[in-house]
């Protein structure tokens, strides 16, 4: 085994982009060679530099092993725009997507894969029905965070969520934490309680105004909600999480759920949806999981995503029950954070992950021999 051409976007700004250098960070640590193509068919412009992957990009693929960090239609498109990259190569596909239902323009990115990593059951699940192809669950690779006590006496608790306009914001659903947090605290003036959210928004077809229209209105009912629009460097992005006591996700649904997890590794407090990827993270006491009832996407459907599609609707009850709860005994906090540091550290991070990966490479090398 000689090393991995890693495919896709490294300075992207969002989930892809993020997932593609964790991968490469765990690929190196198991001792791996790696070099980089960037090949971007993302809209999204927004960039984040990082100088060890700058130093890893390249003009032409070293290796005989592809792994390609897109989602299936942009695999689509670089099979079309640049098949030299895949032609004799054995090409994995790390894709993501977030619905039960598989659009019928992502299946053709599956024809030129020869197998699949995935991050959850349900995107195993999602795939599999489409493709005959090989389909392995890898554990995750974002690192655990040096812990750093967030609660003092006398420090307002801190709801926080992140999430990208860009995403699909009613998968998100931002809205329902504002309003679960408006029916729990706006009465109670002196609860020392925050509502933190930073969104990420890029111009773009997928993106409507009024939904930003309707973000900033709701938040402006509560001075103890703050909106964080700005782009924030690692670092920073890192210091948020930090400041945050319990992370809020009341999506409907998620691949991954990539900030529950950061979450979840910096030891915080989570009450999410127990639906779709996520779901397999929220057992065991590790987080407060949001009851919801599934229905049909309907009216909210756009591009890919059509009204057939069914996603959770999460009870705004369960959401409010969750602030009240820690609210009222700050101590859970930790509490929860605590056993969800303890699950994901047992299976998953960047050593787990490169052994997997390296003993996969491994038995590809040898299958090809």
């Amino acid at each position: 085994m000689s090393g991995v051409n890693v495919i896709g976007m490294p300075f992207g700004m969002h989930g892809l982009g993020l997932e593609l250098r964790d991968k490469v960070f765990a690929l190196r640590a198991a001792g791996l060679k790696v070099c980089i193509l960037n090949e971007n068919y993302s809209s999204l412009k927004s960039e984040l530099r990082d100088p060890e992957i700058e130093a890893l990009v390249v003009d032409e693929p070293r290796y005989d092993i592809n792994l390609i960090c897109h989602n299936l239609p942009a695999i689509g498109l670089l099979a079309r725009n640049k098949p030299e990259l895949l032609e004799g190569r054995y090409n994995i596909g790390a894709p993501y997507w977030e619905f039960p239902q598989l659009p019928d323009a992502h299946r053709f990115g599956l024809e030129h894969l020869d197998e699949l990593w995935v991050s959850t059951e349900f995107l195993g699940d999602c795939f599999a029905p489409h493709t005959d192809k090989p389909i392995h669950k890898m554990p995750l690779h974002m690192a655990p965070a040096r812990q750093k006590p967030r609660r003092k006496a006398g420090d307002s608790l801190v709801f926080g969520y992140v999430f990208d306009f860009n995403s699909m914001v009613a998968r998100k659903d931002p809205l329902l934490v504002i309003s679960a947090f408006l029916n729990c605290f706006a009465a109670k003036p002196k609860a020392d309680v925050k509502l933190v959210l930073k969104y990420k928004v890029e111009q773009s077809p997928l993106v409507r105004q009024r939904d930003i229209d309707d973000l900033l209105a709701m938040a402006a009912l509560d001075s103890r909600i703050e909106l964080v629009s700005k782009p924030l460097s690692a670092v920073e992005m890192s210091a948020l999480y930090d400041s945050f006591d319990v992370y809020m996700s009341p999506h409907r649904a998620e691949g991954l759920g990539r900030g529950i997890i950061e979450a979840m590794f910096k030891g915080k407090a989570v009450a999410a949806t127990a639906y779709s990827g996520p779901a397999e993270y929220l057992e065991n006491n590790c987080a407060y999981p949001l009851e919801y009832f599934t229905s049909h996407v309907g009216a909210a459907a756009l591009g890919d995503i059509k009204s057939h599609f069914t996603w959770a609707d999460v009870l705004i009850e369960s959401v409010m029950d969750a602030m009240s709860m820690f609210a009222q005994e700050p101590s859970l906090c930790a509490k929860y954070g605590k056993n969800a540091l303890r699950q994901l550290t047992a299976y998953h991070g960047p050593k787990a992950h490169g052994a997997a990966c390296q003993k996969r490479l491994r038995d590809i090398t040898l299958e090809r021999c």
